[in-house]
């Protein structure tokens, strides 16, 4: 026949489990819910519609490898018929690379209102990234498409776009 104590025992590790399970249960909602919102802001960053750049057609697919990632890109159109393409990859996954990606859009988006060259937008983003991304980096391409089909191109950490050739 169980004790008084015993069957107090039982009782008390059954209401520890059941506590630690609601406790488990509360922090992945939560969790959950932070992911979401962290979904939300990448879509916002993410171009819906594309301005027309002529002699181009433009269409884009975006599919991060976790629920967030940190790849990210833009298409602005400029004065005098100008287009820019920003195509970057910040380091690691999840949450906090959504959130630099977040900080290099919203730069990018105030830099361009006053820089055009695409070398000079990635050397005034280099300035005002540097030591923000809290031991990470990012990498960029800057592209500037003239209305004649002409571009200039920078890039900030990424390979090359074009191999050439040495002989």
């Amino acid at each position: 026949m169980p004790t008084l104590a015993g069957i107090f025992l039982l009782v008390a590790l059954l209401y520890a489990v059941y506590r630690t399970s609601m406790e488990d249960h509360r922090r992945r909602s939560l969790l959950e819910h932070e992911m979401s919102s962290a979904r939300e802001l990448q879509q916002v960053l993410i171009p819906e519609t594309f301005p027309s750049i002529p002699g181009f057609a433009v269409t884009s697919a975006y599919c991060p490898a976790l629920e967030v990632g940190g790849d990210f890109f833009q298409i602005i159109p400029l004065d005098g018929d100008f287009t820019l393409v920003i195509l970057g990859d910040v380091s690691g996954k999840g949450l906090k690379a959504a959130i630099a990606v977040s900080l290099i859009v919203g730069l990018v988006r105030v830099l361009v209102e006053n820089t055009q060259s695409p070398a000079q937008l990635l050397t005034k983003l280099n300035r005002r990234l540097c030591g923000r991304l809290h031991g990470g980096f990012a990498t960029c391409i800057a592209l500037r498409i003239d209305p004649h089909g002409n571009c200039v191109l920078a890039s900030a950490g990424h390979p090359l776009p074009i191999s050439t050739i040495v002989s």
